[in-house]
């Protein structure tokens, strides 16, 4: 599949309002079956399991990204600078490296108070 068919995928999902995990029907209506089942075939999109959650899942069955499909629409439909701190530098390693440094020195978080949460 060439660069500009994965380009016009992701920007009629953006459009659709398709995202991460969404209705079955909604793909297929925004896309067309025979490009759904291509996905499939790919390992791009996959079937979603319904959320324990049921009140804020959708009434039917869905399909989410697949991990390479996630990280290429971001590419795609985000700003550079942000696909980049997010994928490449990842800066939220460096908080978790931080946070874990400061309570193996004495720090406690306000976060740490509630049940259930432990130290790393």
């Amino acid at each position: 599949m060439k660069y500009s068919d994965i380009k016009e995928i992701c920007l009629k999902l953006e459009k659709g309002g398709c995202y991460f995990r969404h209705p079955k029907s909604d793909f297929v209506k925004i896309l067309g079956q025979d490009t759904v089942d291509d996905l499939l075939k790919r390992g791009w999109i996959k079937d979603s399991p319904k959320l324990e959650a049921y009140w804020i899942d959708y009434h039917e069955s869905c399909y989410e990204f697949g991990t390479l499909f996630r990280k290429m629409f971001n590419f795609i439909v985000n700003r550079k600078w942000m696909w980049f701190k997010i994928y490449v530098l990842q800066l939220w390693r460096v908080q978790l490296m931080w946070q874990k440094f400061r309570i193996a020195c004495g720090h406690h978080y306000d976060w740490q108070d509630y049940e259930g949460v432990t130290d790393y």
